[in-house]
């Protein structure tokens, strides 16, 4: 677990592009790419005034989203921020009267955490990673 200075208790709010882009070049040297798209809706972690997450959701056709570009600095991981992006991500999701979210991961090591938020695997992908499903007319 990584050790935040005194008061670095994160602050997340909805954001745009211009916001999440300083993540940008942290993410592709992890091997993560973080990509805008029109109609992304994007929510952003902050610590200490400066970004150190992204989440971004996606509107799919029939009341479906993608969860996508979910990414930490690894020197804010292992602190519980990937699970509270998802679950503001999902949060969003219901407000827009979401019926599914969908995740397509490159990480099948992620698929522990969006289990956690009720999601279930729906096939291997051919890249090595999954895709994940969840209804949110069941939660």
């Amino acid at each position: 677990m990584n050790a935040d200075p005194p008061n670095s208790t994160p602050s997340f709010t909805a954001a745009a592009w211009i916001d999440v882009a300083p993540l940008v070049p942290h993410a592709r040297r992890a091997g993560t790419i973080v990509a805008n798209t029109r109609d992304t809706h994007w929510i952003t972690a902050s610590v200490l005034g400066e970004v150190v997450a992204c989440a971004g959701v996606i509107r799919l056709p029939r009341e479906e989203y993608r969860l996508k570009n979910h990414f930490v600095l690894p020197t804010h991981r292992r602190c519980g921020l990937a699970g509270q992006m998802i679950a503001l991500s999902l949060d969003w999701c219901r407000e827009q009267n979401g019926r599914v979210v969908h995740v397509l991961s490159r990480h099948s090591w992620m698929t522990p955490l969006y289990n956690r938020h009720g999601f279930v695997t729906l096939k291997a992908r051919a890249n090595g990673g999954l895709h994940l499903h969840l209804s949110l007319e069941n939660v």
